[in-house]
């Protein structure tokens, strides 16, 4: 990434191809800035989905892992633009673990006044930078190599049996690294990362 601009001045497009083509760093960074321009849509649709304070982590997980999957998923050449496919990417992660939960509708817990301009301060943004880069940096610091290899796999879509081919591992020791990050990831969020 270039020094002399940060990836606060890129726009989406630009830091999903840092990600996918630079170094580790550059691409850290990439992702961070990402998780945290979207961060706050991940604990609104949580939030919106929950009927109660327990489990917006759990959803927001879900939510998480579903914008992972975006930035790995997301085509440029389809003509979207990323921030409407982060959004159904992860509204749907969200709804579909509602539903697991027993929850189909929202619920209104009064998100909807969450875009005040104390939330869009120069200090409240800097504070959700360093937040994503302070997450991304737990998350793939919780992980061992093998379960980051498999995590980002599962994220661009692949199945269990797709992953334990592509690796040459089987199928159960795929089952069991997701069970793993996403029990990791669990114990994160329930940790206030």
């Amino acid at each position: 990434m270039n020094r002399e601009i940060g990836p606060e001045y890129l726009d989406d497009n630009q830091l999903i191809e840092i990600y996918r083509g630079s170094d580790q760093e550059q691409g850290r960074q990439a992702v961070s800035e990402l998780i945290s321009r979207y961060l706050r849509l991940v604990r609104k649709r949580a939030y919106e989905y929950s009927r109660d304070y327990a489990e917006p982590e759990d959803l927001a997980q879900e939510g998480l892992l579903s914008l992972l999957g975006a930035v790995d998923a997301f085509d440029p050449e389809r003509g979207a633009k990323f921030s409407s496919f982060a959004d159904v990417c992860v509204t749907n992660g969200i709804r579909s673990a509602a539903r697991k939960l027993g929850r189909d509708a929202p619920v209104d817990n009064g998100s909807e006044g969450e875009s005040g301009s104390e939330e869009s301060s120069p200090e409240n943004i800097w504070f959700e930078k360093e937040r994503a880069h302070y997450i991304y940096g737990r998350i793939q610091s919780s992980l061992s190599k093998k379960e980051w290899e498999i995590f980002r796999l599962y994220l661009c879509g692949m199945s269990y049996g797709e992953i334990a081919g592509k690796l040459g591992i089987p199928k159960k020791s795929v089952d069991n690294a997701v069970f793993r990050v996403r029990k990791k990831l669990r114990s994160l969020l329930s940790e206030g990362v």
